[in-house]
């Protein structure tokens, strides 16, 4: 009788496992939808906020002057112009002489002719992306902009 009386709360324990098991992992498939589907944008806006931020500095560096008056040091926005070669739609030399048209030659090349050798061989670089030009003024950068 003790044998018979094992026996069936062995059985009693298998049906509750085999119950309570499915029931479980349908309760945890549930809660990962929801969570992962469900909620998934909203986390994963904030986890992007925690590590990607965008700040304005609106105060402007003051300029130091000599006791006349004339500028020695000051903020002057300069940018570097760079090109995506993949993206590129047309050929090099179409780019070299837009740019060129729109740009003064600098310390990097003396003339125009020399500006041209200097961005065909960067454009020749085996890199994806490439600097062209850096310290590009303001009114370069809406020229080139434009096109």
């Amino acid at each position: 009788m003790a044998y018979l009386n094992q026996s069936t709360i062995t059985t009693k324990r298998l049906r509750t496992i085999i119950l309570v098991i499915p029931i479980l992992t349908l309760g945890l498939i549930i809660r990962l939808f929801y969570w992962q589907i469900i909620r998934g944008p909203e986390l994963q806006t904030k986890a992007n906020r925690q590590y990607e931020t965008t700040t304005y500095l609106k105060a402007k560096r003051g300029d130091i002057l000599d006791s006349e008056g004339n500028v020695l040091a000051g903020t002057k926005n300069l940018y570097n112009l760079f090109v995506y070669k993949p993206q590129l739609e047309i050929s090099s030399l179409d780019l070299i002489n837009k740019i060129s048209a729109y740009v003064t030659p600098d310390k990097e090349s003396t003339n125009e002719g020399d500006l041209k050798s200097y961005l065909l061989g960067r454009l020749s670089l085996d890199s994806n992306w490439v600097s062209l030009l850096h310290y590009v003024t303001p009114d370069e950068k809406k020229a080139i902009e434009s096109l």
